[in-house]
């Protein structure tokens, strides 16, 4: 088994799903970002960089501030960011930062 998959795995039973979850996905030109409702872990928003422009981290970061949107006009204040296995550094620290300098708590 690869070990992407033990990471998921790992970081997968930590997660709180009485909290909405912010879930990262990322390709080598771009990066998606959802918002799963908390009961259901159905997926309630959803958006992408494949029409933004800048360079990777600055399209990371305008899609975390429109999740960030979302999640204020839906008023949740509290989130999980699940990074997916992903490594917390440059395109998905972006997104967590963006949303976290619009003042929801991750």
């Amino acid at each position: 088994m690869p070990k992407i998959n033990i990471r998921k795995r790992r970081s997968l039973v930590k997660i709180n799903f009485n909290l909405p979850v912010v879930l990262v996905n990322r390709s080598n030109k771009h990066i998606i970002a959802q918002v799963l409702e908390p009961v259901t872990k159905k997926t309630i928003y959803s958006t992408n960089s494949y029409k933004l422009v800048g360079t990777k981290v600055e399209k990371s970061a305008l899609v975390g501030k429109e999740v960030a949107n979302f999640l204020k006009s839906k008023n949740y204040d509290q989130v999980v960011f699940y990074r997916n296995g992903l490594i917390y550094e440059g395109r998905v620290a972006a997104v967590a930062e963006a949303i976290r300098e619009n003042n929801i708590q991750i």
